[in-house]
């Protein structure tokens, strides 16, 4: 047999039994020391859940994305509200009206924008359109003049029925222009009849528009950043019940309002994380409940183990608050560290007491001296292991290193301060845990065949590792079907593909028609866009056209509604019509008017209201937009209006430049290809897909850098405290292997690491050295692999484990998908760690026993 080190087993017995002779003390001390850490956090502990800030800003893109967001403060943290419409002119109307109302709340929007609505681009709208087309538009225009002026002097229904009068007795059948009125009257008819297929609302726009021409959607985009709290756990939650509330009481009937963008996501994910992780903390409390009434078996060490995990918590949130300050998004899941790893020290304590109340001695301090070491080791290598990440860009997990370093100490130190003060007396009864063969005793099965089974595991994870890919967009971790989420896929597959736009800054001196060619060329023919884009080209051909057209149009133009017309005055207008109908010869087109008259002439006054204002209703908006669309006149950079200015050009004189990719990302083409090549071409270039691609770079790096690291310290750690070559490869082996072994699986079920289950990472490693470590550290105290498994130590690995998964294990059904992948994850660490530190450990420690037995 042989001794642990006295390095790491002197201090902590003399602790442990110092804390169980003065348990009331202890008890107090820790107990103000709980409440003080808890008052200072509550009144200093800030939340920062801004995630462009766990990057760290000297990185290239964050510097971008910095530089950019000082120079364009309304940029970033936005709501995308998302009108959606039956015509283009109603989304037009409602976008107006949510622009003003929003304006007007400066508390809790500090920038509104609303492009499609933009004054300069609606009276310039026409000029934007390729001479042919506008041509087109404008001949059909002048074709329908007569028909147009009907509606333009009384835009409802007796003006309506007037124009088409007109239109059956000048109908040429063989015309274009009467097929399209042919399809104008069936629909028409379909709305009159209450057809639920007709159209809500008629757009008169879609009517007289020509092909390929833009704008006919029904889609209108409004956006707003909100005033946002970083103190809260949601910060534009108010700026989003505030938009419910306009949408409830000021939405316009048949228009749709959905809300995404960065500010929105967010905001619904945390809603998401709050809702699963509390069922799954439900599930999880009663789980580990139950794990340690089993385990532990005895109320009261159950009791204490939850007194220190309380404490801790706490403690732990105090030091926090000192050391960092803030948590983010990130560095609150320490709490999912050290409820996995405090619980595990505790297990381990409270069973080997138990064990050590059978045999001679103060149990308190053989307890100390049998685990005080592993404890000591397994607290060290974890903050170790934590603190890696420190030297890396990952800022997010360098906060968490911290904090969760310091709760590995906290942890450790109230394992051998409170728990053996509150242990103290409590003598089990029954049969001693020493007494009971372990059911992982693998004695039975063959050592041999594990150890290379366990090796194959292992060589398969080292080989599929690499194939693991990192999905570094984090619109995949939420809830598919939340709004935000389905919004913006919707957006995502539009054609321009504006959420994959890339935003850049150049030199006011610098050539944007050079620059404009090399972004075209790597976003593969994409749309570009600079304030310059805003005067239209062709300006004089196009003012031509317009000119003629108006000499043709000016009735329409210049008209001036009548006042509605009464009840009495639409039922003549409709008998006219009927006879008009009645007059005309047989044709597809009086067909369809016939139909419309039979309809109409069914219909009560009620009925007739309603389909006036599905009919006409958008009628003078339209002509409204015709008219200012005819106000056009030539523009130089001068005439841009300061709305179009303050958004492409910074206060120093810089100009923002903006790339749309030109085709949809394929396998063979991938957004990762699109930024890296834009950033290239554009090195200010910032925006989603740049940030999500050198984000997840950077987050690979960190971990990469950290684990290597964490390898090193750990293992001269090891060294310098175990003294042999063949315990620290016992040591490390299990936690290697492990790891590989959840890479092989995960490839093999098409698991993903993202930016939230990579936090089981550093759980996996902190579990998996603290397991092996008492394992090989307590057979050092009973000399081989079957002594070794008759003690306390494999059932406190088995429990401390299965506490671990139970609490996190539940994530997996969890509809957020971060969560989701998060519990998954964690549930093959966990069995793998199983695997290793139960089975195969032993297994090889026998092989390494029978090699050393003489024979």
């Amino acid at each position: 047999m042989q001794d642990q080190p006295a390095t790491v087993t002197g201090l902590p017995a003399r602790i442990a039994v110092w804390s169980a002779r003065r348990r009331w003390l202890t008890v107090a001390l820790v107990l103000m020391m709980t409440v003080l850490s808890g008052v200072y956090a509550a009144r200093q502990l800030s939340i920062n859940t801004d995630t462009l800030d766990m990057i760290s800003p000297e990185t290239p893109f964050r510097r971008a994305n910095l530089d950019f967001r000082a120079a364009f403060p309304w940029y970033g943290n936005q709501i995308a509200i998302v009108i959606d419409a039956p015509a283009p002119e109603l989304a037009e109307l409602a976008a107006r009206d949510l622009a003003e109302r929003l304006e007007s709340r400066p508390e809790r929007f500090e920038h509104v924008q609303a492009t499609g609505i933009d004054p300069y681009l609606r009276r310039q709208g026409l000029m934007f359109m390729p001479p042919e087309r506008l041509q087109d538009l404008l001949d059909r225009l002048a074709a329908a003049q007569g028909l147009l002026a009907v509606l333009a002097e009384r835009p409802d229904l007796t003006g309506l029925l007037d124009m088409l009068e007109l239109a059956l007795a000048e109908a040429d059948p063989e015309s274009v222009q009467t097929a399209q009125l042919t399809e104008l009257v069936a629909t028409l008819a379909d709305m009159a009849e209450n057809d639920p297929d007709a159209p809500r609302v008629l757009s008169w726009r879609r009517q007289l528009a020509v092909e390929g021409q833009r704008g006919l959607d029904g889609r209108q985009i409004v956006v707003a950043k909100p005033v946002q709290d970083y103190a809260s756990l949601s910060p534009a939650k108010a700026a989003i019940g505030d938009l419910r509330t306009i949408f409830a009481d000021h939405g316009i009937e048949g228009v749709s309002y959905r809300l995404t963008g960065n500010a929105a996501l967010n905001t619904e994910e945390l809603e998401s994380v709050k809702l699963g992780g509390s069922t799954a903390g439900i599930v999880s409390g009663i789980g580990i409940l139950l794990l340690l009434i089993i385990g532990l078996r005895g109320i009261r060490p159950v009791l204490a183990t939850l007194a220190v995990l309380v404490s801790g918590l706490v403690i732990s949130l105090g030091f926090a608050t000192l050391a960092v300050g803030q948590l983010n998004l990130l560095s609150v899941a320490f709490a999912v560290l050290f409820i996995g790893l405090a619980v595990d020290f505790s297990i381990h304590f409270s069973l080997r007491f138990r064990e050590a109340t059978g045999e001679d001695g103060d149990p308190v301090r053989r307890t100390a001296a049998s685990v005080g070491g592993s404890l000591t080791l397994s607290a060290l290598a974890a903050a170790i292991g934590f603190l890696a990440f420190l030297p890396t860009d990952y800022l997010g997990l360098a906060e968490l290193g911290i904090i969760a370093a310091g709760s590995m100490v906290i942890a450790l130190a109230l394992n051998l301060t409170l728990l053996p003060a509150l242990l103290t007396g409590a003598a089990p009864t029954g049969a001693t845990v020493a007494a009971q063969p372990s059911r992982f005793d693998s004695r039975s099965m063959p050592a041999r065949p594990l150890v290379f089974a366990g090796i194959i595991l292992a060589v398969a994870g080292l080989a599929t590792a690499p194939l693991v890919r990192f999905d570094s967009d984090p619109v995949n971790l939420k809830d598919p079907a939340s709004e935000s989420v389905q919004a913006y896929r919707d957006l995502e597959s539009a054609e321009n593909r504006s959420v994959h736009a890339i935003d850049g800054l150049v030199s006011a001196d610098t050539d944007m028609t050079a620059v404009e060619d090399r972004l075209k060329l790597v976003s593969r023919g994409g749309r570009v866009v600079y304030l310059e884009k805003f005067i239209p080209d062709d300006q004089d051909q196009k003012l031509a056209a317009l000119e003629n057209a108006a000499l043709f149009l000016f009735p329409v133009l210049m008209a001036q509604p009548a006042e509605p017309p009464s009840a009495e005055a639409r039922r003549a207008a409709i008998e006219s019509f009927t006879a008009t109908v009645g007059d005309t010869s047989p044709s597809p087109l009086q067909s369809e008017a016939s139909r419309l008259a039979s309809a109409l002439t069914a219909l009560d006054d009620p009925g007739l209201d309603r389909l006036e204002g599905r009919a006409t209703g958008l009628l003078g908006p339209w002509l409204d937009d015709l008219r200012l669309a005819f106000e056009a006149g030539p523009v130089t950079e001068a005439d841009l209006p300061d709305s179009l200015r303050t958004q492409w050009i910074a206060e120093d004189g810089r100009r923002r430049i903006e790339v749309f990719p030109g085709a949809p990302f394929s396998s063979d083409w991938t957004m990762t290809d699109y930024a890296e090549a834009t950033q290239a071409a554009m090195p200010s270039a910032t925006g989603a897909p740049v940030m999500v691609t050198f984000a997840g770079e950077a987050v690979r790096g960190s971990f990469q850098e950290a684990a290597i690291i964490a390898a090193v310290l750990v293992l001269l750690l090891m060294g310098a405290v175990l003294r042999r070559i063949d315990d620290v490869l016992l040591c490390a082996a299990p936690v290697a292997m492990a790891a590989l072994s959840t890479f092989a699986a995960a490839w093999a079920l098409g698991i993903q690491l993202n930016f939230a289950n990579v936090i089981v990472l550093p759980l996996l490693f902190g579990l998996g050295v603290a397991s092996s470590v008492h394992l090989v550290m307590r057979r050092r105290g009973t000399g081989d692999a079957a002594s070794l498994m008759r003690t306390s130590t494999p059932r406190a690995v088995l429990f401390s484990s299965l506490t671990t998964l139970a609490s996190f294990g539940s994530l997996a059904l969890s509809q957020h998908m971060g969560m989701a992948s998060m519990g998954m994850l964690l549930t093959i660490a966990i069995l793998s760690i199983l695997f290793y530190t139960l089975i195969w450990t032993p297994a090889l420690i026998r092989l390494i026993d029978r090699r050393n037995t003489p024979m």
